[in-house]
């Protein structure tokens, strides 16, 4: 119905930019065929040239296909053009993280400023750069919590901050955040993280039903959505199931969707629930997958991530972690 609509407004106004944006969101969002939505895009840019906006869906369609520079000087002009929006400047923070690039993370944090409701994202980020660049947890945990539950992720970094520090029953709130009906990167029902926190605690028999809980609604999602597969995956490997680990977390790293800034989240996802269940060799290839791509969670955070406690020792881990925290060039 909605590529109809597109092609009946052609047939009635086919030079129209508003048709271009709407074929571009169509492409990004329905399809992720991010080469087409790019073609449209430029197109609505080049009649509409001085539109923030456009230029930011640009930047993050670039992003998803792995063209960083271009992204990221793409989403420098849309801050040009908009500097009182804060949005452009929150995912260029963001990217800088995970690029490494601490900081150049700072200044765009302190040059957006907090304000405004937008702003609590930038407050999120200071967390997140703060757990990255120097697993400083105090401060993580404090920007976050100013920032609130602003979407599945803040909750994730919030808990993770807290489990990594040891802070467990602060974490145990943090996940009893009850159902949610919008999957996210990062995100996993309440009962895997209920049932993940109990295990790091020593508590088996607490997490156990948690996790079998979760399994079982995953198991009903995961058809319909296959990105259901990486909280499943953690779930199996909370459980020592290492088979059923086996099986998910190379599902979810097999089947998940065509976007490069992400996939380096669900690698260390599936390497976590790999190393739960015992299988180091299978983990540490995870987490060595992630050299494909400059865009990777930081070897700071993956030092203190106690869903990797099994790797500490093994003659790879640090090796690799050192290599995952070069700062690459980017093409």
């Amino acid at each position: 119905k909605a590529w109809a609509a597109i092609e009946e407004g052609r047939r009635i106004a086919p030079e129209s930019p508003e048709l271009d944006i709407a074929e571009a969101y169509y492409h990004y969002w329905g399809h992720l065929a991010y080469d087409e939505a790019l073609a449209a895009l430029n197109r609505a840019i080049q009649a509409i040239p001085n539109d923030a906006e456009l230029y930011k869906v640009k930047g993050y369609t670039l992003r998803r296909a792995g063209r960083y520079a271009e992204s990221i000087a793409t989403l420098e002009t849309a801050h040009e053009l908009d500097p009182r929006n804060p949005l452009a400047a929150v995912t260029l923070a963001e990217f800088a993280v995970f690029l490494g690039r601490f900081d150049e993370a700072q200044r765009w944090i302190d040059e957006a400023g907090d304000t405004g409701p937008d702003g609590r994202w930038l407050t999120a980020w200071r967390g997140v750069l703060a757990l990255m660049a120097d697993a400083d947890f105090d401060r993580a945990i404090h920007y976050l919590n100013v920032a609130g539950e602003l979407n599945a992720g803040t909750i994730y970094w919030g808990w993770f901050a807290r489990l990594a520090s040891g802070r467990h029953q602060e974490a145990l709130e943090v996940a009893d955040f009850g159902p949610y009906t919008e999957y996210a990167a990062g995100a996993y029902p309440s009962e895997v993280m209920i049932g993940i926190t109990h295990r790091v605690m020593g508590e088996p028999k607490l997490a156990a039903p948690m996790l079998s809980e979760a399994r079982e609604a995953l198991s009903q999602l995961i058809e319909s959505d296959p990105r259901y597969l990486r909280p499943m995956c953690l779930a199996a490997g909370g459980q020592q199931d290492l088979d059923a680990a086996q099986n998910y977390c190379a599902e979810a790293v097999a089947r998940a969707r065509p976007d490069a800034f992400d996939i380096n989240n669900v690698r260390w996802e599936a390497a976590q629930g790999l190393a739960m269940a015992g299988d180091e060799e299978g983990a540490l290839n995870m987490l060595e997958g992630m050299l494909e791509n400059p865009a990777r969670v930081r070897a700071t955070v993956l030092r203190v991530d106690p869903l990797l406690e099994n790797l500490r020792d093994h003659p790879r881990f640090e090796p690799l972690l050192e290599r995952i925290d070069q700062v690459e060039p980017l093409d």
